[in-house]
């Protein structure tokens, strides 16, 4: 048992010894998880407060120092970008790049994040869907995560500084390509369908085929007319003549 203890603590030191520990400590993130679901080449706007917190995944690292100090004012320059899947779509910083905040008087003891203010006001836009290959992958689903990456500078001296791509993936934009619809290219081989007009309809007439029709029955009727008259007058000499 003793010389277990010893093999396990022999090879922590020589761990220790051959990766160094890096000075780092606090974890940067944003203070509200969001996922928008979006189609090629949509618009996000965004808007998140950026805080630093004494607990979490470790992302922030320390040049020459451990933490910031307690009441120490921080200054923060910011940067923006896109994580995963190649880093889809791109980003647009609206607000200023330079953000600050205060330590607690307790930190980090107290447990409490300190915020950097003001809010970071951001604009996203999708790939299109030729980008995405849309026509070759119908209805299916990318994501990428929002990055935030900064340089830190506290009035106790103390410099550090957080990468976008260790920023954690708590706002998400996820892109789906259209599915296919009825009748689209590639999709089935069906005629559409064509519904022909009722046949009991006698077609429509506009103004200048009515007028003929009327002028038609006109005719006939003076011609009818003409006739019954002839007959009439024959009619009348013959019992003249008869009598």
């Amino acid at each position: 048992m003793n010389r277990r203890i010893t093999l396990i603590l022999a090879a922590a030191i020589g761990l220790t010894l051959a990766f160094p520990l890096v000075a780092r400590a606090d974890q940067a993130i944003l203070l509200r998880d969001a996922v928008f679901e979006i189609g090629p080449g949509e618009v996000v706007d965004h808007t998140d407060v950026l805080a630093i917190s004494p607990w979490g995944i470790p992302t922030v690292e320390f040049d020459g120092a451990t933490g910031f100090a307690a009441d120490e004012t921080v200054v923060a320059t910011i940067i923006l970008s896109t994580q995963a899947i190649d880093g889809l779509g791109s980003v647009e910083l609206l607000s200023s790049p330079t953000i600050s905040g205060t330590t607690p008087a307790d930190w980090p003891t107290g447990g409490q994040e300190f915020q950097l203010l003001p809010a970071i006001e951001l604009r996203y836009t999708a790939p299109s869907a030729a980008e995405l290959g849309c026509d070759d992958h119908p209805g299916e689903r990318f994501t990428t995560h929002l990055g935030v990456g900064a340089t830190l500078v506290g009035s106790a001296g103390t410099m550090a500084s957080f990468s976008v791509d260790d920023f954690p993936g708590v706002v998400s934009f996820v892109i789906t390509c259209p599915a296919p619809g009825a009748g689209d290219s590639g999709v089935g081989d069906t005629a559409p369908t064509v519904t022909p007009p009722p046949t009991n309809t006698l077609p429509a007439q506009d103004g200048a085929g009515s007028r003929a029709d009327a002028t038609g029955s006109l005719l006939l009727f003076v011609v009818a007319a003409g006739g019954a008259l002839v007959v009439l007058v024959r009619r009348t000499t013959t019992r003249r003549y008869r009598s």
